[in-house]
């Protein structure tokens, strides 16, 4: 009975004269210029966004927008000012051209604007930045290319995703805190890769050939499947709290990874950097990394850290630094592999606790454990074929 009732009620509705519920035919007044799959869209142009003194063009109304055309800079001024929150632009795979003189490629009027979505073309060589929002917040970029001149600067609770950097003066990527970084490219960067506030994320970035320092990131920062190479300094620094996971530092200038207190650093691979592979202060994991043939050591440990399961060879051989060196105490170093490294595993610090690792091939000693207090297991020395040996906590020279 509930079901024909309802059968009948959806076809009065249906059979209702169609003139009570439609709309006027004709569309209203107003610079609607074009319809895309979230309804009217406004052409950025003299007449629907005139500019002022400091900009080419300027959006003062919430909106979905569009650049038909690309568009080249003038000197004192921005390509596109946002004086407004709730705006959304599609570039059309445009090119926003910076000349000598002028400021930004798309800045913002004033401070607190934010959700603005901006997508989908190129800048090249906007002397200040291609996109600064550094006083925006809740920005999206997407699928966007900067050539030569400033970068990217947005402020807190962004989305930076499938951009391209390449070849940026400054800082290329400056992001404040809770920012996350999607499948984004830095090539070349002529200062900094970049720099990023508290509690931002990084998933597959790729920093390359920066002429400073890599990356540098502040407190929690959480960064997966990236890699940072060929920088002019350190590879990846960052701040207390960070999870670093299934990265790469390679052939940095300086350190490869650096982590300060209360840090992870899980299944990385930290090879050729002129400084230490991964360096870890207070607190720390280090587990299931790799640390090769870096010019220091290959993971250098401060106080009340874990070190489990990692593979370091190579590391420090001209200048007899270790595989792993333990500069801290109360740390527990544990099932480690260690292979032709100038010292195997150097122990300097008081109390620590040293188990089940195994070392060859080192220039100097395999082992060298000279803090004061420390508990190790035995060191077994060239066990042998078909050893047996009742100590499960040996650690093994062989």
């Amino acid at each position: 009975m509930r079901l024909r009732s309802m059968c009948g009620l959806f076809a009065a509705v249906v059979l209702v004269h169609p003139g009570v519920f439609a709309g006027s035919l004709n569309p209203p007044a107003g610079p609607i210029a074009s319809t895309g799959r979230f309804g009217p869209r406004i052409e950025i142009n003299e007449v629907n966004t005139p500019g002022d003194a400091d900009s080419q063009f300027r959006i003062t109304q919430r909106g979905s927008y569009y650049l038909a055309r690309a568009i080249t800079g003038e000197s004192g001024k921005s390509a596109i000012e946002i004086a407004s929150r709730g705006v959304t632009i599609d570039l059309g795979g445009n090119e926003i051209l910076g000349v000598a003189g002028a400021e930004s490629g798309i800045s913002i009027g004033f401070g607190g604007v934010r959700n603005l979505d901006i997508r989908n073309g190129s800048f090249l060589k906007w002397p200040i930045a291609a996109i600064e929002f550094s006083s925006a917040e809740a920005i999206r970029l997407a699928d966007i290319t900067i050539e030569g001149g400033g970068g990217i600067l947005v402020g807190p609770e962004s989305i930076v995703e499938r951009c391209i950097l390449r070849e940026c003066t400054g800082t290329s990527l400056a992001c404040q805190e809770h920012t996350q970084v999607i499948d984004c490219t830095i090539e070349g960067a002529l200062a900094s890769g970049s720099a990023v506030g508290a509690d931002c994320t990084f998933r597959g970035v790729a920093i390359v050939d920066s002429a400073s320092q890599g990356l540098f990131a502040g407190l929690r920062f959480r960064m997966y499947g990236c890699t940072v190479s060929g920088s002019g300094g350190l590879g990846i620094e960052v701040s207390a709290g960070a999870l670093i996971e299934n990265c790469t530092a390679i052939a940095n200038a300086g350190i490869g990874i650096d982590c300060s207190a209360r840090s992870v650093v899980v299944g990385c691979l930290a090879s050729n950097n002129a400084g230490s592979g991964i360096v870890v202060d207070a607190d720390s994991l280090v587990s299931g990394c790799q640390a090769s043939s870096n010019d220091q050591d290959g993971i250098l440990v401060g106080d009340r850290c874990y070190i489990v399961g990692n593979l370091c060879t190579n590391n420090g051989f001209a200048i007899a630094r270790a595989g792993i060196q333990v500069l801290g105490e109360a740390s527990r170093i544990d099932a480690n592999n260690m292979i032709g490294n100038g010292i195997g595993l150097s122990v300097i610090g008081d109390h620590n606790f040293v188990v089940r690792n195994s070392a060859r091939g080192s220039f100097g000693a395999d082992y060298s454990i000279s803090g004061a207090n420390n508990d190790y297991a035995q060191i077994v020395i060239n066990p042998g074929p078909g050893f047996v040996n009742s100590n499960p906590w040996a650690n093994f020279d062989f």
